[in-house]
């Protein structure tokens, strides 16, 4: 099999990860329903899985996108997340991007970690060069993005 065909099977492999989570968070809730064992623990438990599902996309689309299985990308994907989603609506509190603004952080620290996770910087910053450069770009790029779609996203949205 090709590498090309190999990514697009693990690409395809990866996206399917949510429905996996979302079974699970919907299982958590069924057991919590009044109609069902009426267990508010459960019911907790799988609203604070669907409360971060937009992490868990930006996560597995990162997963999804990154050349090789390495942790570095999950965590640019989660930085990413958390600086887009905040500084979003921190410009507007009325805005939520909610799973968009996973999908957009997992698909910019996919991206950034294939382009980036060999970066040679001069020898000064050498430390931050590589893996280690891959959070810090994503969180800019996603700093540059917030400022973009803080502005604009409540507009964007009154078109879908």
């Amino acid at each position: 099999m090709s590498n090309k065909a190999e990514a697009t099977k693990k690409q395809k492999s990866a996206l399917l990860l949510p429905v996996g989570v979302l079974l699970v968070a919907g299982i958590l809730l069924l057991i919590g329903q009044p109609g069902a064992l009426n267990i508010t623990f459960f019911e907790e438990m799988g609203k604070t899985v669907f409360a971060h599902l937009p992490m868990i996309v930006a996560i597995i689309v990162a997963i999804a996108l990154a050349v090789d299985d390495h942790g570095t990308v999950v965590l640019s994907a989660v930085l990413g997340y958390f600086v887009l989603n905040k500084g979003v609506q921190t410009i507007n509190d009325a805005s939520n991007m909610g799973i968009v603004a996973g999908i957009i952080a997992g698909i910019v620290a996919g991206l950034l970690y294939n382009k980036y996770k060999n970066a040679q910087l001069p020898t000064w910053l050498a430390f931050f060069g590589g893996k280690r450069f891959v959070p810090i770009v994503t969180a800019f790029t996603c700093i540059i993005l917030a400022l973009i779609f803080g502005y604009a996203w409540v507009p964007l949205k009154g078109l879908f």
